[in-house]
């Protein structure tokens, strides 16, 4: 039997949740070829673009029998190739103008071209529905994973020090994620700036907020988690999932979130609290910290579950 030749297509080598998904791809058991669409070297973002799409209609000219892509580099696709699209989520940046038209085009494109797709995989249920809404069945959950163990490695003594490195030793700390209005951040600041805590948000974005901000390595991001007494994630956007959310249950770290997107299939299987409204929001944080809310050990269970080994059997089973 003839061994098919597999192609996965990459955007970019960022730190997103739906770049961590897909590098994870590299580890399956199979023969699967990276191609890059765009040259790390090139700042300007219409010359980035012409190349993305130059790029992508090369690697369409090319003889193989499987591609796996993003949904948004779903140009140039044949029917003579089996076509796995991964869909994270839709959400048109506002705060650029050029990567918003961009975004709405590919979704636009996306939608026009679902008859080419075989698999569409999804991460959570919330993105299944939608495009079960319209009328598309050929949808497959594949869930985010994760190395469970890195997160469930506690040394107290690190845990101290790092607090005490960082100055985060006098208060409680609450963890506001990334510094970006997609995320919310600036709300979630307003609204718990009053409370006599540490509010902390680690990683890049565009907000420059009067509080710490940390830039951590793998390991002191899970340390961080780990310190943390709460973890407030109150993104404005329809997430895939949320891997920030999902890491801080491992780390036995309680979450406050909108429950936007998928997050809400998260937030609600794993006991977490949901916070519609940030006028709510200070009030349910006082509450969770003054009762010392934990994650409960069928809470654990549940996100230990999004294994590696289940990842990458279910990707096996699709290719």
């Amino acid at each position: 039997m003839k061994k098919e030749k597999i192609v996965h297509i990459l955007t970019s080598n960022k730190h997103s949740g739906g770049n961590v998904y897909e590098r994870y791809l590299e580890h399956i058991d199979l023969d699967i070829k990276d191609e890059f669409l765009i040259d790390t070297k090139v700042k300007n973002r219409v010359k980035k673009l012409l190349y993305f799409y130059y790029s992508l209609y090369k690697i369409s000219k090319k003889e193989y029998d499987v591609t796996i892509r993003k949904a948004e580099s779903s140009f140039f696709m044949t029917q003579g190739q089996r076509n796995i699209v991964i869909f994270h989520h839709y959400y048109p940046a506002p705060t650029n103008f050029l990567v918003n038209l961009f975004q709405r085009v590919a979704h636009r494109n996306l939608l026009r071209n679902l008859d080419k797709i075989d698999t569409l995989v999804v991460v959570s249920r919330y993105w299944q529905e939608y495009f079960e809404k319209i009328g598309f069945t050929k949808t497959k959950i594949i869930y985010n994973p994760f190395e469970i163990e890195k997160y469930l490695l506690y040394d107290i003594e690190k845990i101290e020090q790092f607090k005490r490195e960082y100055s985060l030793d006098k208060k409680p700390i609450v963890y506001i994620g990334n510094p970006q209005k997609s995320k919310g951040t600036d709300l979630a600041y307003e609204a718990l700036k009053d409370l006599d805590v540490h509010l902390v948000t680690s990683g890049k974005g565009e907000l420059k907020l009067p509080i710490i901000n940390l830039d951590l390595s793998f390991k002191e991001y899970i340390l961080l988690l780990q310190a943390s007494s709460l973890s407030v994630l109150m993104s404005q956007i329809d997430e895939g999932w949320n891997r920030v959310a999902h890491e801080s249950i491992l780390c036995k770290t309680a979450v406050v979130g909108s429950g936007r997107g998928g997050m809400g299939e998260l937030l609600s299987k794993s006991g977490q609290i949901i916070c519609n409204d940030f006028s709510d929001l200070k009030e349910i944080v006082k509450k969770s910290l003054d009762n010392k809310i934990e994650v409960s050990k069928e809470s654990l269970e549940y996100v230990k579950s999004f294994s590696l080994e289940k990842f990458y059997s279910e990707w096996k089973d699709i290719l």
